[in-house]
C-alpha cells in the first residue's frame, strides 16, 4: 500500500474500524441507559422519548 490510493484505502479501513467500535459502545450505552431508566420506574415510552429510540426497542433492550 505504498501508493496514494493504497494509503487512502488503509485510512478508510482504519476509520471504519474506529466507527464500528464507537457504534458498538454507543449501542451498549443505550442498552445500559434503557435498563437503568426502566429499573428506576420510567415507562418504556418515556424512556424511548428520552433516548430518542422506539418504545419497542426499549422493550428489546431491557429483556
Amino acid at each position: 500500500m505504498d501508493t496514494p490510493r493504497g494509503e487512502e484505502a488503509a485510512t478508510a479501513i482504519a476509520r471504519n474500524r474506529t466507527l464500528l467500535v464507537e457504534k458498538a459502545a454507543a449501542a451498549a450505552a443505550t442498552a445500559r441507559a434503557s435498563r437503568h431508566l426502566v429499573d428506576r420506574g420510567l415507562a418504556y415510552r418515556d424512556t424511548a422519548t428520552l433516548l430518542d429510540i422506539s418504545y419497542q426497542r426499549v422493550g428489546q433492550l431491557v429483556t
